[in-house]
């Protein structure tokens, strides 16, 4: 249903109430003006309105009563396949749940058996029965009450063997402890990660409150009773594709969303609503529209637009003042009218949660600056009130210093007094300021300002300073770390390689010196040798690589010599790991992929060890899930052997089991779910490249909520590079199944974005991903040209559509390998474009002539 036609839905609705029930048929038929569809609608509507209560919780549960006193009583003692039925648990709309024993001398263990009633047997209500049982067997999370058997009974009626939950309504259980408002909140996530999960699975739970949310003795929820669940891509026959007033009794009114009421498309967002009035009622006690109305009224108030009291002023909540602000704004968001307007996602939801959490700006609260701000000085009131002391010092003391410079030599004292407090001002800003904000999300172009704002302070203190070493080592880091935000691999970075090279040989120039005169100066070997590292990386992208192989030996060297000087030393070791990991991308840039394999399983070995050493080194966790990945990524170029194909599998295995740790105990955090995406991406390619494209499609879906997060900060061109590079493989997932559209939308949105940046700074890199792009294009007008039920002139249109974009592909894969060496995939990609311009010179040919 579109928003304007759920608009004039609500409008007439209304209306129609305030006409008298003898005068409202022939009112609705003049306002409907023919449109029958619209008439049923509202007639739907108003039945339900007026239908005695309670009419939404009862529907096919009116049987219960007598169903227990025949049902229950034969049961009790009875047997269903290994199990023997001890005692009713409850009773429901579809059926009965009993608490069972396993009774086959196997092993002794308590489950729940949700049985279907006898006297509903067929049609709609056993449909929905074995929708719950096939729903639940997809489902596999901690918090989610998981399916262990199914069957049916000796007499057919179909039954689900799932895990015994012994816990609270999550509402009763947060009284019953005295939570707070966070610990709420935390509580309420584990809800959240449970739906997100089934949502990922196209499962739309449609009936989530208290009562289906219990909370066990230690504290873990599990959600229970998928009986109306929705699968998204339910086939015709779904038998929850019925009409209006039977789709209405399907939920509990209380916690239903507009849509559900209404009849509407159901959606995840449906289940963003029922998860707002959940969290409404664990942090208010009470409903968002106030005490317990008639259904009547309160089927009128969920289609009105009225809105939602703010939980901050309901006069009995006594936390007031913990409510107010980003948690008024995350429950009215998730509680909007319109589906559209809610969080698009269960994940938006929970991540504006953390982030109430831990401090930081929440989605619902928007983008202004004095917000972000105000919060940023919150978590950093120490560090922000000293950085702003220290900006009033540089203000007053670097006009003071210039003045008295050029003044009389009994002032050079107090110069020299100013000029140190510039120099600590630069390095604040550099170490200090810099490496607080690193991690933040969105702060590529503030930390851009922050290191460059501190290099400029730096190089007019070198003109002055001479040969001060130690002021030389300092614009060295400045100048490594300039470079790293222009364009370091793999991290977020402004998209400009060139200055980045530009930057990191001043740092070179700089360090050199420094650390030929000083051998035991380990803190600028280190960055000499990272300078190395990272140069080397750009420079193979750009095509330099020569440069790039000789540099990199020039870092491997010096890191070799740090580890002999401190063979105990952590950092080191890292660093040694980072090394290899480098030389291993180089050599497999340059076409040498056995060499390559060999530094990659030396960084994986450096990366074990160091995880052995020190579980808790987060660093070194992210290192060795990247090593573990790379090293597949170089098996994958010569996967000819079952072996290989195995070997290159079990490492990305490795590696999610390190990334899904690391979001598990740190959610929050971009870098690490963007680990995980680029692990997930790397594993569909490979089962991509096998055929199993069901397989890879899923893993390309479940990537790209981590590289979309990344890419929100539009500044950081990495992160808009990689999310451009998954779509891509996303779009080949897409076509391979055959659902074009969703594959057009994707590729035409990253041909744009990679021309753009190939116009800010081209990497061979990102002209290979958009030559592929180009190729994806191509093939998927052979596909439109290829349906034999168009006319000729369409076909003939679409085979010049393809025959152009695979044109244009061709030159920019055919550019990069005059240049460079490709590895077999790589070059697989060019053979393809080849076959397929042929066959499109063929077929308009054939058109043109025919």
């Amino acid at each position: 249903m579109t928003p304007e036609r759920w608009s004039r839905v609500k409008a007439l609705f209304s209306a129609a109430l305030d006409v008298s029930p003898e005068n409202r048929s022939a009112y609705l038929k003049n306002a409907c003006a023919g449109d029958d569809v619209l008439l049923a609608e509202l007639q739907s509507l108003l039945a339900a309105h007026e239908e005695p209560e309670p009419f939404l919780e009862t529907g096919v549960a009116s049987h219960d009563e007598a169903f227990v006193s025949h049902d229950a009583h034969n049961w009790i003692g009875e047997r269903i396949g290994a199990y023997r039925i001890v005692s009713l648990l409850g009773s429901g709309g579809m059926g009965e749940v009993y608490k069972a024993v396993r009774d086959d001398d196997q092993f002794s263990v308590a489950v729940a058996i949700k049985l279907m009633r006898t006297d509903l047997r067929g049609g709609l209500i056993e449909a929905r029965f074995k929708t719950e049982r096939q729903i639940l067997a997809a489902l596999d999370h901690r918090n989610i009450a998981g399916l262990m058997d199914g069957g049916a009974t000796r007499s057919g009626a179909p039954y689900v063997v799932m895990e015994l939950v012994e816990g609270l309504p999550i509402d009763k259980y947060c009284e019953l402890h005295n939570l707070d408002v966070r610990q709420r909140v935390n509580l309420f996530l584990q809800v959240c990660s449970a739906v997100s999960y089934a949502h990922q699975r196209l499962i739309v739970h449609r009936d989530l409150k208290p009562n289906n949310i219990l909370v066990t003795a230690d504290g873990s929820v599990k959600l229970l009773d998928f009986g109306i669940a929705k699968l998204l891509e339910g086939n015709d026959t779904d038998p929850e594709r019925s009409e209006t007033v039977t789709s209405l009794r399907a939920m509990t009114l209380e916690y239903a969303s507009p849509e559900q009421v209404a009849g509407g498309v159901i959606t995840t967002a449906s289940d963003v609503y029922s998860l707002g009035v959940v969290l409404y009622r664990l942090l208010t006690g009470q409903s968002p529209y106030g005490s317990r109305k008639t259904e009547s009224q309160r089927v009128a108030h969920i289609l009105s637009d009225l809105v939602p009291t703010k939980p901050s002023l309901s006069t009995t909540v006594p936390q007031q003042k913990e409510l107010a602000g980003d948690l008024d704004n995350i429950l009215l968001m998730a509680l909007r009218k319109q589906p559209t307007s809610r969080y698009s996602s269960v994940e938006q939801l929970s991540d504006d949660l953390r982030n109430y959490l831990a401090g930081l700006p929440v989605r619902a609260r928007g983008n202004a600056l004095r917000y972000r701000a105000g919060k940023f000085v919150w978590r950093h009131k120490i560090e922000v009130a000293a950085a702003l002391l220290v900006v009033i010092s540089l203000v007053v003391g670097v006009a003071v210093s210039m003045h008295e410079a050029r003044i009389a030599e009994q002032q050079r004292v107090i110069a020299q007094r100013h000029f140190d407090s510039v120099r600590k001002l630069a390095n604040t800003l550099l170490f200090e300021l810099h490496d607080e904000i690193e991690t933040l999300r969105g702060a590529t172009k503030a930390r851009d300002l922050l290191v460059s704002t501190s290099l400029e302070y730096l190089n007019a203190l070198a003109k002055e300073a001479g040969s001060d070493r130690a002021l030389q080592e300092e614009l060295a880091i400045a100048y490594k770390k300039v470079g790293d935000i222009q364009g370091k691999r793999h991290e977020a970075n402004t998209g400009d390689p060139q200055g980045a090279l530009r930057s990191y040989a001043q740092a070179i120039a700089l360090l050199e010196p420094i650390v030929a005169a000083d051998k035991t100066d380990y803190r600028a070997i280190e960055n000499l040798a990272n300078s190395y590292l990272d140069r080397a990386r750009l420079s193979m992208v750009t095509g330099d690589v020569k440069g790039g192989i000789a540099e990199v030996a020039k870092g491997v060297a010096q890191f070799e010599a740090l580890q002999a000087a401190k063979p105990n030393d952590q950092a080191v070791l890292f660093g040694v790991g980072e090394a290899f990991s480098a030389q291993a991308e180089v050599l497999h840039s340059d076409g040498n992929v056995a060499d390559a394999i060999v530094y990659a399983d030396k960084a994986i070995a450096v990366g074990e060890q160091l995880r052995r050493l020190d579980p808790k080194n987060l660093n070194a966790a992210v290192s060795l899930s990247a090593a573990y990945s790379n090293a597949g990524n170089y098996l994958d170029t010569r996967l000819s052997t079952e072996e290989q194909f195995k070997r290159a599998k079990s490492l990305y295995e490795k590696a999610l089991v390190v990334d899904q740790e690391l979001v598990a105990n740190n959610s929050s955090s971009l870098r690490f779910r963007r680990s995980l995406a680029r692990t997930q991406l790397n594993m569909g390619i490979l089962l991509y490249d096998h055929r199993d494209f069901a397989e890879a499609l899923k893993l390309f879906q479940l990537a790209q909520p981590g590289f979309a997060a990344a890419a929100t900060d539009k500044n950081n061109m990495r992160a808009q590079f990689e999310l451009a590079l998954a779509e891509s493989y996303l779009a080949d997932g897409l076509l391979s199944v055959g659902k074009l559209p969703d594959a057009q939308s994707l590729l035409e949105k990253n041909v744009t974005i990679l021309q753009s940046m190939v116009q800010r700074g081209s990497t061979t890199q990102i002209e290979f991903v958009l030559g592929r792009v180009n190729v994806a294009l191509g093939s998927l007008y052979s596909q439109k040209a290829s349906d034999k039920k168009l006319s000729p002139d369409l076909q003939l249109k679409h085979w010049r559509l393809a025959h152009q974009w695979f044109d244009e592909g061709l030159v920019r894969l055919q550019k990069i390998a005059d240049g460079a060496s490709l590895d077999p995939s790589e070059i697989a990609v060019l053979d393809k474009a080849r076959e397929d311009i042929n066959r499109a010179d063929k077929e308009i040919t054939r058109l043109t002539r025919g």
